[in-house]
């Protein structure tokens, strides 16, 4: 009997199909799975691409409403301020009996004020001191252009754009005539 066992243990080796060894991809697979990454990739990169352009118009309408907002929120102030400011009152004409330029209190800070509105620069001569709009709104990764021109503006590029001098809102106000609102301006071709 055990001639028998040993008899089926050699037939059982003899039976089995031997094993193969481990085999990677062929060069076809390979190259059928490059190729379909790079269709993949062409199809979704211009699509990033205007999402980010989108994110930046998003970006820099977010801080237009912000400037709105605070502008609107300020000329309310100076509405209920009338002994402290007017929308006859210019940057350069002193309130009576202060000695100092038009200027409105709000967000901690004393902001500089033009016709009733909030100025776009910081305050210099009667008004040194007073803070324009831009300390009324977060403006983190903007570049900020100072009083630009012979405009009364002030400029907000976004930095990381591929053309940030296209790629900005524009807050102006108007520098001797009162009644005027002021004008949030976007201007998108370089986002």
């Amino acid at each position: 009997m055990s001639i028998d066992i040993a008899v089926l243990c050699m037939m059982c080796c003899y039976l089995r199909p031997p094993s193969r060894p481990a085999q990677g991809f062929t060069l076809i697979e390979l190259i059928t799975v490059i190729v379909i990454l790079g269709v993949l990739a062409a199809m979704a990169l211009p699509k990033f691409m205007d999402m980010q352009r989108e994110a930046r118009i998003a970006k820099l309408q977010g801080l237009q409403a912000a400037l709105k907002s605070a502008a609107n929120q300020a000329y309310a102030l100076c509405k209920l301020q009338h002994q402290q400011c007017d929308e006859s009152k210019g940057h350069i004409q002193a309130m009576p009996g202060t000695g100092l330029g038009p200027k409105v209190t709000a967000w901690g800070v004393d902001i500089n004020m033009q016709h009733g509105w909030p100025t776009p620069f910081d305050g210099y001569g009667i008004g040194a001191g007073f803070k324009s709009i831009t300390s009324t709104v977060n403006a983190e990764g903007f570049l900020i252009h100072p009083y630009v021109g012979s405009s009364f503006e002030r400029e907000f590029h976004i930095a990381d754009a591929p053309d940030p001098a296209n790629c900005k809102v524009t807050y102006r106000t108007w520098f001797w005539t009162a009644g005027n609102v002021p004008t949030y301006v976007i201007a998108s071709t370089g986002c």
